[in-house]
């Protein structure tokens, strides 16, 4: 190619870069004014991608401008000088590419929020020292407590009142010997047995007609037998 020759396609290229860059600006600024505008994702993804578009298209005409510059023989400052030229305009569509993936982050984390069902959190199982309530507490801790902090004496003595929590008095940095105190005074089915028993037994005759004491001695019977099967007798413990 000669030199008339090679003129003529770098001003033709030059004009035809210059009509791309152009186009760029245009893509670019509307980029900028959907995100300034806050529109919705999809639009702005879709005006990304015109803005990238023009990029590109940009970026072609440039390198097939800076190959003809180069059989020219043209100086290393002339060619430091054209890839700024690209260098800016990369630059733009980057910073608009980084702009879109925070504007997606951001909406992520609203959808999120918005998403997640707000649970009250559940209060901790407490255990009083009532015998009969020992076997549902004990379920209840290790599933929802010892679950989440392990094996945690803090833990379990949080859970604690009355009478319970002064079964562990002395050993509350002890996970262990915590329990086993527990077991050993609340964990024999055979006391839970006795206390049943007491209960039925009791139990007065209902006079004829009282309806009232009949729904009472019914109400016995049937939490009599509901501690019974929740304490899940072991005859070993006889």
């Amino acid at each position: 190619m000669d030199t008339l020759d090679s003129k003529e396609k770098m001003e033709q290229l030059k004009r035809l870069r210059a009509s791309a860059k152009r186009k760029f600006t245009r893509k670019h600024n509307i980029f900028t004014e959907s995100l300034g505008d806050d529109d919705p994702l999809v639009v702005l993804q879709g005006n990304f991608d015109q803005c990238d578009s023009a990029f590109i298209e940009v970026e072609k005409i440039h390198e097939e401008y800076i190959g003809v510059l180069s059989e020219t023989g043209a100086d290393e400052s002339v060619m430091e000088n054209e890839d700024s030229y690209i260098f800016d305009i990369e630059r733009k569509k980057n910073n608009a590419h980084k702009q879109l993936e925070k504007k997606k982050e951001v909406d992520s984390k609203i959808l999120d929020c918005k998403t997640k069902v707000k649970v009250k959190a559940l209060d901790p199982p407490m255990f009083d020292g009532n015998l009969r309530d020992y076997p549902s507490f004990k379920a209840d801790f290790e599933r929802l407590i010892q679950n989440s902090f392990g094996k945690d004496p803090y833990a379990l003595k949080q859970c604690l009142t009355g009478d319970a929590l002064k079964t562990v008095k002395g050993v509350e940095n002890d996970y262990e010997l915590m329990i086993k105190r527990l077991d050993d005074k609340y964990g024999n089915s055979r006391k839970v047995v006795d206390l049943v028993l007491c209960d039925l037994k009791a139990l007065k005759k209902i006079p004829e007609g009282d309806s009232k004491e009949f729904l009472k001695a019914v109400d016995k019977i049937e939490t009599c037998w509901l501690d019974l099967k929740k304490n899940e007798f072991d005859s070993r413990n006889e």
